[in-house]
C-alpha cells in the first residue's frame, strides 16, 4: 500500500537462523518456488499448506469456513497464497468496503505496469 511490491514463498521445515545467516532445506524450497516467474504474490509452499492444515484441523469442520480462510486464497493452478487485500474486506457487509484501499492498490500497480514494461 505504501508503492513496494513483494513477493515470496513461506515453506515450514528445518532451518537454521541466526542475527548473520539463514540456511536449510524450508528456506531453498520457499526461495525455489517463488522462482516461478508468476504474478507478484506471497505463495505457500505444499510444506506450509500441509502444515496449516495440520494445524487448523484442530478447530476441526470444514477449513474452508475458519475466518483463516479469508486470509488465503487458491490461484487456478492450485497453489495457495496470501490474500493480503483481505483488509479492504474486513468490515464487509455491515461497515463497507475500503475503496480507497483498492483504488491506492490499483494505481500501484498501473504505475509499476508502465515504470517496468
Amino acid at each position: 500500500m505504501k508503492g513496494f511490491m513483494t513477493r515470496g514463498g513461506i515453506a515450514a521445515g528445518f532451518h537454521y537462523m541466526d542475527e548473520d545467516i539463514v540456511f536449510g532445506d524450508a528456506l531453498l524450497n520457499a526461495v525455489k518456488f517463488d522462482k516461478s516467474g508468476g504474478a507478484p504474490m506471497v505463495s505457500l509452499h505444499e510444506s506450509a499448506v500441509e502444515a496449516l492444515e495440520h494445524h487448523l484441523g484442530f478447530y476441526g469442520g470444514d477449513l474452508k469456513n475458519l475466518p483463516a480462510n479469508y486470509e488465503l486464497l487458491e490461484d487456478s493452478d492450485g497453489s495457495v497464497f496470501i490474500n493480503y487485500l483481505s483488509n479492504a474486506f474486513v468490515a464487509f457487509p455491515d461497515g463497507g468496503i475500503f475503496f480507497d484501499a483498492v483504488e491506492r492498490h490499483r494505481n500501484m500497480i498501473i504505475k509499476g505496469l508502465k515504470d517496468y514494461a
